[in-house]
């Protein structure tokens, strides 16, 4: 079987010590330089790739800013109040910094503690794993992606020609 082009995401792909096999497909890889052994086993896997002469492509899946509506926007169901008093939480607890960056891994973070606290957990309980997930990726580490699709798909079809 040939393939066209292989995308590696949030891996940093498993190779034999002699290297890349004959007519190893274009690949991209995918990953999070916040997860720095895969990233630094990534990094080896393209030099190693492209030293046999495999075309390469690295994505890098980076953290984003938690917003008043983020939440909102990426959770269907999670109306806008409800993120904007989630974000306020973040924000008053010092869960952010002044960017809206993450300070901490959300699986680290007592975000639903702070939630408890202020009284509104109720409301949140139901969303709390789609949250956990949302923060995982605006933190920067996370089990997959679907924020760079377009970028992948395209580089994919390019190769299809």
């Amino acid at each position: 079987m040939s393939l066209a082009a292989v995308v590696m995401m949030i891996s940093e792909g498993v190779f034999d010590p002699a290297g890349a096999p004959p007519g190893y497909p274009p690949s991209l890889f995918l990953h999070m330089p916040k997860d720095y052994k895969t990233a630094a086993l990534v990094g080896r896997n393209v030099k190693m790739l492209r030293s046999n002469g495999v075309e390469v492509r690295e994505l890098q899946s980076l953290e984003l800013p938690l917003t008043p509506t983020l939440l909102s926007d990426r959770i269907p169901g999670l109306d806008h109040g409800l993120s904007e008093r989630i974000w306020k939480v973040f924000s008053e607890e010092g869960f952010v910094d002044e960017r809206g960056y993450m300070r901490k891994d959300g699986r680290a973070t007592p975000w639903k503690n702070a939630v408890v606290k202020r009284g509104f957990w109720e409301e949140v309980s139901q969303w709390a794993k789609h949250i956990q997930e949302e923060l995982n990726l605006a933190y920067g580490y996370h089990e997959m992606t679907s924020l760079q699709n377009d970028e992948m798909l395209n580089w994919i079809e390019e190769h299809l020609k």
